[in-house]
């Protein structure tokens, strides 16, 4: 098990791995060549524009693997030594009332004794994606877009004493087009909207790579997102002595 300190609010990644997530990646790339399914040319192709995605990224998302479950698993602990339970529980109540609203349309499930608030929320990720842009003479072009992508999050906290776990227990991400005119198939089509859970998100090499861009942008966001919330949730629980000194 692999432990790694996340920015500047002592939380903690468990479970994680980020060397083995690149690994797999190239070798993704790799077994296509080994097994003849991609030639040398698009094996090189393929070389290339992930180094190029690695250099606009500024390298690859480190994001927490389990090896084990071979799965992303955003999950964080923190000890609060100088507050209780009951402090602890009632604060992320009223965090999620300030981040979500009405606290009834996300809270699912809570109950002190074993500890346990459960909430389910929504946000919303913007995300780089390439299209094909197809010229009045027929020549395309690759076009850079920022995309919105809603991601459906089910938080499970556990209080234990004076120490807490967040889990991310599922990533949804709810993809949708705008509809439009397809001169190949002669008809209008419409807006559509369908639903993507994260582990089919990663290894991003195993789909196209004209999807790379776009999956690794997801990657990123997301990681980024967990990482602020948290940092959000455990500023409003250590600032519980700050709320009642007037």
């Amino acid at each position: 098990m692999k432990t790694i300190t996340l920015l500047s609010i002592a939380f903690f990644f468990v479970l994680s791995s980020y060397s083995q997530t690149r690994e797999i990646e190239i070798k993704y790339i790799k077994d296509k060549f080994e097994k003849g399914e991609i030639t040398i040319q698009e094996y090189q192709d393929m070389g290339k524009k992930w180094n190029e995605l690695m250099d606009l990224f500024k390298g690859y998302p480190k994001f927490p693997y389990n090896p084990v479950t071979e799965e992303i698993e955003y999950l964080f602990t923190k000890n609060y030594p100088t507050l209780t339970k009951e402090i602890i529980y009632d604060r992320i109540k009223e965090w999620t009332a300030l981040s979500f609203g009405n606290i009834n349309s996300v809270l699912h499930y809570e109950n002190y004794e074993n500890g346990k608030i459960i909430i389910k929320g929504t946000k919303t990720l913007y995300v780089l994606e390439d299209y094909e842009r197809t010229g009045f003479w027929g020549n395309r072009t690759e076009v850079e877009t920022i995309k919105e992508v809603e991601v459906a999050v089910t938080y499970v906290f556990t209080i234990r004493d004076t120490r807490l776990k967040v889990q991310y227990a599922k990533l949804n991400f709810e993809y949708k087009s705008t509809g439009y005119y397809s001169n190949l198939l002669k008809q209008y089509i419409p807006n559509r909207k369908w639903t993507t859970p994260l582990y089919r998100i990663y290894p991003i090499t195993s789909g196209d790579a004209s999807s790379w861009k776009y999956k690794l942008s997801i990657l990123y966001e997301t990681t980024k997102s967990t990482s602020s919330t948290v940092n959000s949730l455990t500023k409003y629980i250590e600032n519980y002595e700050n709320d009642y000194s007037f």
